[in-house]
């Protein structure tokens, strides 16, 4: 890494010294020196998260209206808020079909029809408000305390890396 102004170690060292004997105050000190250990990836994670819950509302809207003017032709997931919506969905979020449209990943999909690319797209997926709030609030928590301590790319990779070994191992579980 590159010189400390301080003490002529290298960053990387020095910072990964203060990590070691637990003195995260300093740590936070150093990191805040450098920007590539700022919590980069994890605040971009929130905003994509954000926007993925975000289309998925707007989808079912756009399905609703468009099933409205067409004197229910079309088949729409029932409104979020609706009755009907709150029985297939009591935390307030997306309908199952609209998330299969959006990337989530289930067994069917990833081993039969060989789309792997739904073991990361299924991992900004919210299936409801309440599980926004939590991803959210472990994006900017924990994800960036990683992040802080190994840095934004190493801290993108582990996320990449448990996302797909994750959805790898529940889309090899049986169904039912």
């Amino acid at each position: 890494g590159s010189p400390c102004g301080t003490c002529g170690a290298g960053l990387g060292e020095a910072f990964f010294d203060l990590l070691r004997r637990e003195d995260m105050a300093a740590a936070a000190a150093v990191a805040g020196k450098n920007s590539s250990l700022r919590p980069l990836f994890s605040r971009m994670l929130c905003v994509l998260l954000i926007v993925h819950f975000a289309s998925t509302a707007l989808f079912d809207v756009i399905l609703l209206i468009r099933s409205a003017v067409s004197s229910g032709a079309y088949d729409s997931p029932p409104f979020w808020l609706s009755a009907a919506g709150l029985a297939h969905n009591p935390l307030i979020g997306p309908s199952s079909s609209t998330l299969t449209k959006f990337g989530a990943a289930g067994p069917a999909l990833v081993l039969l029809r060989s789309q792997s690319w739904r073991l990361l797209t299924a991992s900004t997926l919210s299936t409801s408000a309440a599980q926004l709030l939590l991803n959210l609030w472990s994006a900017r928590t924990a994800l960036a305390e990683l992040e802080r301590r190994v840095g934004s790319s190493s801290a993108a990779g582990i996320y990449v890396c448990s996302t797909l070994v994750g959805g790898a191992w529940s889309a090899s579980l049986p169904l039912g």
